[in-house]
């Protein structure tokens, strides 16, 4: 099951996932019964929550000793290395510096797990990967980033045409990135 505030969003794993169960929620109200996963997964998100109110949400419809898995996925390509992207960095990279910071952001979400008396230590991995990708799927990708998505209508798309202009005439892209992963568990009564 996916839990998932925004309506268009929740409309597109609907179609795409159709033996999904999607649910109207968000991390500090979800709509599940005490204890009634084994799992909860975050994808690139939980900077956005209000980390203590949703860490004692999610211990609450966690079974003891279940899991909880955060990631995100950081790219690490340089913009020295080719002409297109530091054309590309220029094109969006204000946009995410006028967004401004996460809620949660730069790991101050990580204070939280620090005071909270229901989850074990965090352990935190690292991997590394290569995304190759068509010009089309780069430009849907920009086009879900938040600090682009929630641009007005027009200035969005001004952005997407001129980052379609900057990448036309490449094959295909190869996207270098870290994920990096924190696990944890609840703790079972004792």
């Amino acid at each position: 099951m996916a839990v998932e505030p925004a309506p268009a969003m929740r409309a597109r794993i609907a179609a795409d996932l159709p033996d999904v169960d999607v649910l109207d929620g968000v991390a500090e109200v979800i709509p599940l019964r005490d204890g009634e996963v084994d799992a909860v997964v975050v994808g690139e998100t939980f900077h956005w929550f209000d980390p203590s109110v949703a860490l004692t949400e999610i211990a609450r419809v966690l079974r003891p000793g279940g899991g909880l898995a955060m990631l995100w996925n950081t790219s690490t390509w340089t913009i020295e290395t080719t002409q297109w992207l530091r054309d590309f960095q220029r094109v969006v990279a204000h946009h995410k510096a006028e967004a401004g910071e996460y809620p949660s952001g730069q790991g101050r979400w990580r204070d939280e797990f620090e005071h909270s008396h229901e989850f074990e230590d965090l352990e935190h991995t690292e991997f590394s990967h290569t995304q190759i990708m068509s010009p089309r799927d780069l430009l849907a990708r920009v086009a879900s980033w938040s600090w682009i998505a929630n641009l007005e209508e027009t200035e969005r798309q001004v952005v997407l045409d001129e980052v379609a202009a900057l990448i036309e005439a490449q094959e295909e892209i190869a996207i270098p990135y870290r994920t990096d992963l924190y696990l944890t568990r609840r703790i079972r009564p004792d």
